[in-house]
This record gives C-alpha cells, structure tokens and sequence, in this order.
C-alpha cells in the first residue's frame, strides 16, 4: 500500500469445484463436478476498489441442474473480465471462449468445435439500483454467424438494441439454432443453406426496423411440402415508415407440394403491418404460367397474416400436372380465373367461382375453404360443378378406356379431413342437350362393368362384346353419396335388378349395370385404382 492505493493478487489452480459447491450448501445444481481456475487482480485506494481484472478458466465441468433444462459435458470455457470503478457504478467489458465440451440449455445443444465460440460484452452495473445494463454484445460461431449490437440489455426489462448479423453458414444455423424452436411446430422438418446479413432495431422488445440480405438461399422440407434453391434477394421494412419500402426476391426454383414454379422475381413493398405486390408477374410453371394479378399480406396480432390473392392460370400442362402430383396421367392444357383468394385465421376460402377450362369444357369450383392448412388435419369444403368436358379428349390416353361425347356433373358438400373424403353427393354422366357423337370401347365398358361390383354386362351385350371394340350408347352417368365410409352409388336410370352405369342406343346396343347400391369406400378406391393402372390395350 503506497498513499492508500493498494492492490491485491488472487492466483489459484485447479479449484475442486464439487467442493466449493458443497461448502456453499447450494442446490442450484444437484450435479456440479470440475475444475477451476482463477487469476485476479484488483486495485483501489483506501477502503473503495477502483479496478478489477479477473480470468477465469474451467476444466472438464459437468452440471445439471434439478429439471435436466440445463447440462453440460467437459465444460472448457475462459473468461476474462475487466472492470472500473466510476462513481457509483462499474463499467465493466468480458470476453468469454467456448473451448471444449458441450452445452444444452433447454431447447439448444451447442457442442464446441476446432475454433472457439466466443462471447463479448460491454456494460455498467449500478449499484445503487442494484441493476446490470449491457450496453454492447459480440457473438461469434467462426465460420456460421457473426452478431454485433448495442442498446440496453437490461435483465427482467424489454431489450432496446440495434445491431447487425451476418450468417456465412444457414445450414449450422438452421440444424443447432432454430431447429430445436421448430419441434411439434407446424415448421418441424424445416431446414435452410445459404448466408445472409441483417440490420434491425429492437425498441421494448419489438422489432422496428430490418434491412435483410440474402444469397445462395436453400429450402428443404422433410414433409416435402416447400423446398427451394437458388433464393436471392433483399428486404427492407420499418415499422415506422411514412412511404412504402421496396423489396425483391429472386430464385431458380421453388417447390410447393411437389408443383414446381421455375425460375422468376418478384418485386413488392412493405408498410409497417403489410406487404404488397408492385406489379403483375407471370411465375413460370409446368409449360404455361401462374399470373400473379394481385398479392397482399396484412399482419395483425396474431402470429399468421391474412393473405389476399388474385390471378389466372394459362396453357398449363394437364400431363405434367397429374405426374407430378402422381395422378394417372391425362392431356391437355388448363386455363384459368381465379378470383379473390384469401387466408385469414388459418382459412383459406375463395372469394367468389374459380373457374378452369379443360378437355374443351370448364369446371366451376364454388364455396372453397381450407382451415387448419399447415396443421396435422387439415379440413377442406367445397363445392363444383363441371361442364360439357370432352370425353375424347379427357380418355384418349387414360389407361381406363376411350370414350366419345360430352361429360357434364356436379359435386356436392365435399368434405376432406386430411385431404381424404369424408362425405359428398357427386354425379357425373351424360348431359342432356348433348348431340356430340356417342362411342364407349370394350375396355371401357368392362371397366365401367367393375366399378358395379362386376358381371354387370347384360347377356345381351356380352355377346356383342365378342365381335366389336367400339359401342354408340345413349347415355352414361354414375353419382355417389359418400356417408360414415360408405358409397351409395346410383347411375343413368334403374335397372330390373339394378341401375343403368351405360344405357345403350343403337346396334349393337351395350348396357351396363350394377348391382351393388352400396359399396365400401374403401373398396371403391381400389377398384378405381385397378382399372386405372392397367395397362392401356388397342
């Protein structure tokens, strides 16, 4: 000690810490073995301190505490922490290295890697309030991410901070940072690659401010619902902004439920709660287009936005379509209007009649609703009606069998739990203003015949059968009322023992009937399934 100025050295190595623990009688944590090192050095004058300079080291430290939401494993981490004192208060700067070892606090694991993780921050501990605010912060996982920020960081009290964080690998990110947060989620099997860089601003706790930078961005989905590659692009919002902000995003290929949109852009803008869509943009998909005339998101207090949609679909392919969704497969192109589409508390509904032209005819989609669509049961309505569909051109390479004439029908009260049919009244058959010429091959006839529980081909028409492979007819039709797994099937007409699937007309003339009014539903969709995957005969 010299004019009252004094200083003093703590060196110590190798510190049991199972028995500091133990002699501290603590139960913060029932398991708490290893070792410590500690290296200090404080100064001060007279009675006060006025300067602490400390390195810590820990050795192999195995902690849990009681509920197992914290554990660690061959813990090696340096800490060094420097201190003033001004006044009442301590301003202090530490670094921390995460050298050896691994980490789980509760959902994250994070295990050290050949570089060390490491920590920094810049702050004041008032004494008086008795409270710590850290001003500065620095983390960095070498080669994954990179975080710089400052504001007020205040234990117990909304964060005020602003800063930067450059992500140089999305993959680590995604597999040990958020990956834990997206389990039993409705985004669980989500996983992301590429780097990105973002400035925010977070005031009480909430975000104000993002300029958001993206490159090489990748999407894959265990569930295979989303994937994407190729993602670029740059996003700029303020909660507080007087003019809407400008923003784009670009990519090579983006994958919805299998259904591929190929490489494209869009640009749009952003307000404190929405986003809009700047311009109509064509999305290139499967040989035609998917136009986007309108695109808005409104975001409220609930964690999903409403999301309002408008466009038109044109010259896609109905061949690609059915492959990619492994449907049998089918020809032709669609066109579309699809009216005012929207998403709002996690239900989709149609504003209005979605109408699509196909196989020469058009099918109107009515009273639309999806609800729980990201959800484990996803629950869908509908109604539709289909008009005058060109049989030619609608079975030409449909394994089934072909058929010539119009084709006309509606579907009533669809309802869908997990996109399979719980109930429906649906019909489909010959429309009756229809002068289009009437010809149904062998092939089809048997199939149609099938569907009625088999042998349902009269005496009469099965002896035809042997010398013809084309038939005229005077009308075909098949509904069926779907209620608790079981279809109630009905056709053109009744039968003597039956009902008429094919009524026939002309020489030589061909009915086909079924005899089972009521079949399993289940039953029905494997005969369905076998007359459709057979292999097509001339």
């Amino acid at each position: 000690m010299k004019n009252g100025r004094w200083k003093a050295k703590l060196v110590a190595k190798n510190l049991d810490i199972g028995f500091i623990k133990n002699r501290l009688k603590t139960r913060l944590f029932p398991t708490f073995t290893g070792r410590l090192d500690v290296d200090m050095l404080v100064k001060g004058k007279e009675s006060k301190a006025s300067s602490l300079n400390a390195k810590l080291t820990t050795k192999n430290w195995k902690l849990q505490n009681q509920e197992a939401s914290i554990d660690t494993q061959n813990l090696n981490i340096t800490t060094t922490i420097q201190a003033t004192n001004k006044g009442q208060n301590w301003h202090f700067s530490s670094q921390m290295k995460f050298l050896k070892g691994s980490v789980y606090v509760e959902p994250l694991y994070v295990v050290a890697g050949n570089n060390p993780i490491s920590a920094e921050a810049n702050g004041v501990w008032q004494s008086r309030k008795n409270q710590l605010v850290v001003e500065k912060i620095k983390f960095v996982h070498p080669g994954t991410l990179n975080l710089h920020a400052q504001g007020r960081l205040i234990p117990g009290q909304p964060v005020d901070l602003e800063g930067t964080l450059q992500i140089e690998n999305l993959d680590t990110v995604s597999k040990v940072y958020l990956a834990p947060f997206f389990t039993a989620t409705a985004i669980e099997g989500i996983g992301f690659t590429g780097k990105l860089k973002a400035d925010f601003r977070l005031v009480q706790q909430s975000l104000t401010d993002l300029q958001l930078s993206f490159s090489q961005l990748g999407v894959s989905d265990t569930e295979g619902r989303v994937s994407l590659q190729g993602g670029a692009g740059d996003i700029n919002w303020s909660k507080q902004a007087e003019s809407p902000l400008k923003s784009k995003i670009n990519w090579q290929k983006l994958t919805l439920f299998k259904l591929p949109i190929e490489a494209s852009e869009l640009v749009f803008s952003t307000t404190g709660n929405s986003l809009q869509l700047d311009k109509k943009t064509a999305l290139p998909f499967l040989g035609g287009e998917v136009i986007l005339k309108q695109f808005s998101l409104q975001f409220n207090d609930s964690e999903k936005p409403d999301v309002h949609f408008q466009g038109a679909i044109r010259n896609v392919s109905l061949e690609q379509l059915t492959e990619k969704l492994n449907w049998q497969p089918l020809t032709g192109v669609i066109n579309g209007e699809i009216p005012g589409i929207s998403y709002k508390n996690d239900r989709l509904s149609i504003n209005g009649v979605l109408k699509v032209q196909v196989f020469d005819g058009e099918i109107r989609i009515r009273d639309l609703a999806v609800s729980g669509l990201f959800s484990p049961l996803p629950k869908l309505y509908l109604e539709m009606d289909i008009d005058r569909l060109d049989l030619d051109q609608l079975t030409r390479k449909f394994d089934f069998g072909h058929m010539q004439g119009r084709l006309s029908g509606e579907i009533r009260d669809l309802y869908l739990e997990n996109w399979k049919p719980v109930t429906f009244f649906a019909w489909i058959g010959t429309p009756e203003d229809d002068d289009s010429p009437h010809r149904i091959s062998q092939k089809a006839v048997n199939n149609l015949a099938s569907i009625g529980g088999g042998g349902a081909v009269d005496v009469l028409s099965r002896t035809f059968l042997r010398f013809f492979e084309t038939f005229g007819y005077d009308k075909i039709g098949i509904g069926c009322y779907l209620h608790d797994g079981v279809c109630q099937l009905m056709g053109v007409g009744p039968a003597e023992q039956g009902y008429y699937i094919v009524k026939g007309g002309g020489l030589p003339r061909i009915d086909v009937i079924g005899y089972n009014p009521r079949v399993d539903w289940n039953v029905l969709l494997q005969r369905l399934s076998r007359i459709t995957q057979t292999k097509a005969t001339n």
